[in-house]
């Protein structure tokens, strides 16, 4: 299984990716990056138990880190 890290999985696009990524859990893990925003933890609220969420910032390093630490895959959306 592989895991894969996405950043922008909120917005339209990443989202889809997010979605379309779900489809085959025996092929991928999700990881993904999110700001801790109301918007953000109401809209993936329902997929907590399928994904794996760091909650930060794009601008942070430590952030970033921590969500390509083990990935074997970025998706920048």
């Amino acid at each position: 299984m592989k895991t894969v890290f996405l950043t922008g999985a909120t917005g339209t696009m990443g989202f889809a990716g997010m979605t379309e990524l779900l489809r085959y859990p025996d092929r991928y893990k999700v990881r993904v990056l999110a700001r801790p925003s109301e918007k953000n933890k109401k809209l993936l609220a329902d997929y907590l138990n399928r994904i794996e969420v760091v909650w930060g910032d794009l601008t942070k390093y430590d952030d970033v880190l921590r969500g390509v630490t083990g990935s074997d895959m970025v998706l920048h959306v």
